[in-house]
């Protein structure tokens, strides 16, 4: 897979302890003052970064990149806490203003926290210090995209952990440890028998490749992923706790038909698990909440977890992976009505999801205009404003004359769903799922 990472666990950390005495905060360029303006703009975002860039060589950052050393003080973690804090608060306001300089800017100084935390842990022992270090490298990532240096240093501390006996972490012994694909607690869709998609037991990548791809029709095969060692392996809460629990994800909770109802809560796995995902003996949920971790790259950052997988022979017949993604919730997810401009195969590891899909040619009944009608959201014109399940025929009556497809994914399913074809996706019960783009 082309997003595989060669992990390895980098050198130890040389810190230098020359420099203990400078006082890191009286040396920030004017602009690090944190404004008391409620907004700031694109341009100054990008001043920034690019000051506190220039600041951090100057302070030793050629020599993270090259021989991983580091020599920012601790004393310098209240101000780009402070830095942090503001461009956080701006991105979860959810403005236009600050964009890509206001990323950059909090995933550089929560990589600097990340370094400096995680050398004040190694040398004082503290666990707790080296988690708070670990959830800087992981906010790092997920704001600022994967990069070497965050995913080496979020690599180093988990090494850590594991030397002083810190991971991997345990399941509590009175939790299940399912996440719960129990077909008994599972509530079915009514499905048409002349709306089902077809669905082929062992055919071969050339015949899919004849008789699906090259004609733009879905297709579902039948117990395609369940010889993966994941089929059995994700089914269990401790494999998630144990392998990744202290990683830090972003997890989108009250999800809902609409895009705009999301509300998106970084926490770790262990955490994700435990309180939304993990069942008891008796199959009941740990919580009676909607939780999401959607159309996340967690194979960029845990790539172990590729071990557990593999790339379907179709996707490399008819043209090679472009990007591989990991789902994992509750039941109730739902992901709305959309196509997307790459072929794609959803492969159903853990759970059960119902899918509805119609072709390129109903898209004049599923009002994917933009407009002062509809959410900003949508101006990539490839979403719909329709609740599928449940539409309003008042508001969109063309809907009725859309012709679609249905079909419940059981664990170890693969749907292929052709390039625009519009798809409409919600779990029936706790579920991961992974889709390849080809």
């Amino acid at each position: 897979h082309s997003s595989h990472r060669h992990t390895c666990v980098p050198p130890s950390w040389a810190f230098a302890i020359a420099h203990r005495r400078r006082i890191f905060a009286t040396r920030l360029p004017r602009p690090f003052h944190i404004p008391t303006k409620s907004r700031m703009s694109e341009e100054h975002w990008l001043q920034l970064h690019e000051e506190l860039l220039q600041l951090l060589q100057a302070e030793g950052l050629q020599e993270v990149l090259d021989q991983k050393e580091y020599h920012l003080l601790e004393e310098g973690d209240e101000v780009l806490c402070a830095i942090a804090e503001r461009a956080w608060s701006q991105l979860q306001a959810g403005t236009s203003e600050g964009g890509v300089g206001c990323k950059r800017l909090y995933a550089a100084t929560q990589l600097c926290l990340a370094i400096s935390k995680g050398k004040r842990a190694e040398a004082s022992g503290d666990q707790e210090l080296a988690r708070e270090a670990l959830r800087c490298a992981d906010m790092a990532q997920i704001v600022g995209g994967t990069v070497d240096l965050s995913c080496e240093t979020a690599d180093r501390l988990v090494h850590w952990l594991q030397e002083q006996g810190h991971l991997p972490l345990k399941c509590a012994a009175s939790d299940g440890d399912r996440l719960n694909d129990d077909i008994r607690q599972v509530s079915f869709p009514d499905i048409k028998l002349e709306s089902t998609i077809i669905r082929e037991f062992d055919l071969s990548p050339e015949d899919f490749k004849t008789k699906y791809f090259k004609t733009d029709t879905p297709v579902v095969l039948k117990g395609r992923a369940a010889g993966w060692p994941a089929y059995e392996k994700w089914a269990k809460a401790s494999f998630w706790v144990q392998t990744v629990g202290p990683r830090t994800f972003p997890i989108e909770l009250d999800n809902s038909a609409t895009a705009e109802s999301l509300v998106e809560e970084p926490m770790t796995m262990q955490e994700f698990v435990q309180s939304y995902l993990q069942t008891d003996d008796a199959g009941r949920s740990s919580a009676n909440k909607v939780a999401y971790l959607a159309q996340h790259d967690i194979f960029d950052r845990i790539p172990v977890l590729l071990d557990d997988v593999a790339v379907p022979e179709e996707c490399l017949r008819c043209g090679g992976v472009e990007k591989a993604n990991c789902w994992i919730g509750t039941a109730g997810t739902i992901t709305p009505l959309h196509f997307d401009t790459y072929d794609n195969l959803l492969c159903q590891i853990v759970g059960y999801k119902y899918v509805k899909l119609f072709s390129r040619e109903q898209t004049p009944y599923l009002y994917c205009e933009s407009g002062k009608d509809f959410s900003s959201t949508r101006a990539q014109r490839n979403i719909s404003a329709v609740d599928v399940e449940n539409p309003d025929v008042a508001k969109f009556p063309e809907m009725a004359k859309a012709v679609g497809y249905d079909v419940v994914l059981s664990p170890g399913d693969v749907l292929f769903i052709p390039q625009r074809y519009w798809h409409y996706v919600r779990s029936l019960s706790p579920s991961v799922s992974v889709n390849f783009w080809f």
